[in-house]
C-alpha cells in the first residue's frame, strides 16, 4: 500500500470514527455522476455531513476522491445506496475507462476520441502569459478557499481539531 492511500484510509477511519461509522460497512461510490433524491429529511442530513466531512478532508491536505465523504455521509444520514445503471446516459470517466481497458472490458481504439477531447479540455494549448496569469489566479483562490474553510471550522471546533 502507497504512503498516498494509507493516508486516505488512515483519515477516513478518523472521519467514519467522529460518526460512529465502521469503514468496512460504507458502500463508496465515484463522485462524478450519482443522484440524490428526497428522504423524508434525510436528503439534508446528507448534505450538511457531506459538507463537514468534505471541510474536514480538505483541511487535512485529501483534495480527491469525493466518493469517500459521499459513502460516508449517506451512511451516517441513513440513505440507501443503489447502484443499479442508467444505460441511458452517455459517460466518460478517463479513470473509469483506464479501469474497464485494464479489465477488458473496454476497447483504447473505440475511446481514443474521448480520451484525446478530454486532452483538449484540460490541457488548452494557451500562452506563456496566459499560464502564469492562471496559476497566479490559482494560487489566490487556492488561499482564499483555504481561509473560508479555516473560517467554516471554527463553527465547531472540537469536531475539526479534536
Amino acid at each position: 500500500m502507497d504512503c498516498c492511500c494509507f493516508y486516505t484510509t488512515q483519515l477516513l477511519k478518523k472521519v467514519s470514527q467522529k460518526f460512529n461509522l465502521h469503514l468496512e460497512d460504507i458502500t463508496f461510490v465515484h463522485e462524478c455522476l450519482f443522484v440524490v433524491t428526497r428522504d423524508e429529511g434525510r436528503e439534508i442530513d446528507f448534505i450538511e455531513t457531506w459538507k463537514r466531512m468534505a471541510v474536514y478532508c480538505e483541511l487535512n491536505k485529501l483534495y480527491r476522491g469525493e466518493g469517500n465523504s459521499i459513502g460516508l455521509a449517506a451512511a451516517k444520514s441513513g440513505l440507501e445506496i443503489r447502484t443499479d445503471s442508467m444505460e441511458y446516459i452517455s459517460f466518460f470517466k478517463d479513470k473509469l475507462e483506464w479501469l474497464k481497458i485494464s479489465k477488458g472490458e473496454a476497447n483504447m481504439q473505440e475511446k481514443s476520441v474521448y480520451f484525446n477531447r478530454q486532452k483538449e479540455l484540460e490541457y488548452p494549448q494557451i500562452s506563456f502569459f496566459e499560464r502564469v496569469r492562471n496559476k497566479i489566479i490559482k494560487t489566490i483562490m487556492y488561499l482564499y478557499l483555504l481561509v473560508k474553510l479555516k473560517i467554516y471550522s471554527l463553527t465547531d471546533i472540537r469536531f475539526f481539531y479534536g
